[in-house]
């Protein structure tokens, strides 16, 4: 029977094998299922309708499912880390096949080289006497014919390059990304890629490095010129969508993030971003679904956004397993440990939540939050003084977080009853520009029960509750509120709280995209 040779792929549709180079691959049936529907329409595309049908033929399922099925067969075929352009994404209507496609005997199967994209340029590269020859494949070779080119140029090296920095997730790959990405700009003022990275670089110092936030109008900027040159580019309305999201304009940061979602569907690093907004926002149900979406893909923070939405949901054993993995996997994320420190913290595990923060701190987590959780903890056990202890030794390196000034005055309130901040902190002035932010709401809570002030304490839980702030566990664990439990206006605000928690529940279970089996803890770990 005839085999279709694809770029360094055979495929056997009556073995129902894949192998690359010779080697076999390992793919599940309704991955080889898809990836036989896409070569069997190339060149044309194959409608989505189609592949549903074709792969899914006896099942009722929706475009997310094939969605994140293409996301596994484009990890699947990844070559070195590095996605390739085997597959389109058609706006609107459904996939295509790149590379060229033909039907080849049993017999000597032609082996060629996959074509890649411009920023996934894999160089050949011999050193010979005299001269040192670069092979690469570009996109615009549909038929997966290797071609020869010329090394990349220096502005397209430093661009692969700054975004391998960018990607390291800290703070010297990020500065070292910026650099490039300016000195690109700099000879090419008008390259979205270029406008794209610097304008990512100055958002992801402020998200996750504690950053100077007036480099924010900085990044707005760029990534509005980017919209301006390409106003249909999916990684420049990210780059807006960052830059909205770092300042705190969060439906306006959405709204882009969305419009980057229709140019590019199978974007990974925009979904993962719009599943963070919708539960900051307390729409569970879609930050659930939209963090699904890029489960099976390279998004870095997949796991733990996924983690943090189950224990929204109150999916505590499920959030837990996640947690763990992303934790696990990623030892020196500067969020990963630090979320799941507090996860233990919140489900009354306090030796737990300590132990973890105190050894991601020895193995160079530099997040305040940690430090604090571990005063939380101490705090709980009757240590105050080591409580207090453990937030002076922190506020030094991170005089501007507003929130470590609120605990520590927290804490001097309840030893130094009578007590004021220093009012050069800014803590008197700590509502006055109504943030958005609906955890910062319960920064100010913590700050009006340091003055016994209980009713305002109140009004700025409610607050928080009303933009969408849903960490339930957290508020009922908070030293802070313990004095408010048997008030009726806490009592009240919890049972709303849980209400819409509950409701979202209910919408994730009931939910037609969800995964079959995926809350079942038992199945979720064996996959």
């Amino acid at each position: 029977m005839k085999k279709y040779q694809s770029a360094d792929l055979l495929i056997d549709p009556s073995l129902r094998t894949v192998h690359r180079a010779g080697e076999l691959m390992t793919l599940s049936p309704l991955t080889f299922d898809l990836l036989l529907a896409l070569i069997q329409r190339a060149p044309a595309t194959a409608d989505s309708d189609d592949l549903l049908t074709q792969v899914w033929s006896e099942q009722v399922v929706g475009p997310e499912t094939l969605t994140q099925r293409v996301a596994i067969l484009r990890k699947q075929l990844a070559l070195d880390g590095h996605p390739t352009t085997y597959i389109e994404s058609v706006r609107s209507r459904g996939y295509r096949w790149i590379p060229a496609v033909e039907l080849v005997d049993d017999a000597n199967p032609v082996v060629r080289k996959p074509s890649l994209g411009r920023n996934d340029l894999i160089a050949v590269v011999g050193l010979m006497i005299c001269a040192v020859v670069a092979y690469a494949y570009s996109s615009r070779e549909p038929q997966g014919v290797r071609i020869g080119a010329p090394a990349l140029s220096l502005n397209e090296a430093a661009l692969a390059q700054a975004w391998r920095y960018y990607d390291q997730f800290d703070a010297k790959g990020n500065g070292l990304a910026r650099n490039l990405f300016a000195r690109v700009l700099a000879e090419t003022p008008d390259s979205v890629e270029a406008l794209v990275g610097l304008s990512a670089t100055y958002s992801q110092e402020v998200t996750k490095f504690n950053g100077n936030r007036q480099t924010l109008d900085q990044a707005r900027v760029l990534a509005q010129r980017a919209v301006q040159l390409e106003p249909e580019s999916a990684t420049a309305l990210w780059a807006l969508g960052f830059s909205l999201d770092a300042a705190g304009e969060l439906d306006a940061a959405i709204s882009a993030y969305q419009q980057s979602l229709l140019s590019d569907p199978e974007n990974s690093r925009v979904a993962g971003s719009l599943a963070y907004l919708f539960s900051v926002k307390g729409d569970l149900a879609n930050a659930m679904k939209t963090g699904l979406l890029v489960l099976d893909s390279d998004a870095h923070y997949r796991y733990l956004q996924l983690a943090h939405t189950l224990r929204l949901l109150q999916f505590d054993l499920l959030a837990e397993h996640w947690y763990t993995v992303a934790d696990e996997l990623n030892p020196d994320s500067v969020f990963a440990a630090k979320s799941r420190a507090e996860f233990l913290y919140v489900i009354g595990r306090l030796e737990s939540a300590d132990q973890l923060a105190e050894e991601a701190i020895a193995r160079g987590v530099n997040r305040p939050e940690l430090h604090l959780i571990r005063a939380m903890v101490s705090w709980d056990a009757g240590e105050h003084g080591a409580a207090m202890a453990r937030l002076d030794a922190i506020l030094p390196a991170f005089a501007q977080r507003l929130d470590l000034q609120v605990w520590r005055y927290w804490f001097t309130a309840q030893l130094l009853p009578g007590s004021k901040p220093n009012s050069s902190l800014g803590l008197e002035s700590l509502a006055d520009e109504r943030p958005v932010w609906p955890s910062a709401w319960i920064d100010i809570a913590v700050y009006h029960m340091a003055k016994q002030d209980a009713d305002t304490a109140i009004r700025a839980l409610q607050q928080a509750v009303e933009l969408g702030y849903r960490d339930i566990g957290l508020l009922r664990r908070l030293a802070p509120f313990r004095p408010l439990h048997q008030t009726p206006q806490f009592q009240q605000l919890m049972d709303t709280l849980q209400n819409q928690i509950n409701a979202e529940r209910q919408s994730v279970i009931r939910a037609d995209w969800l995964p079959a089996g995926f809350l079942d803890i038992t199945k979720t770990i064996e996959d």
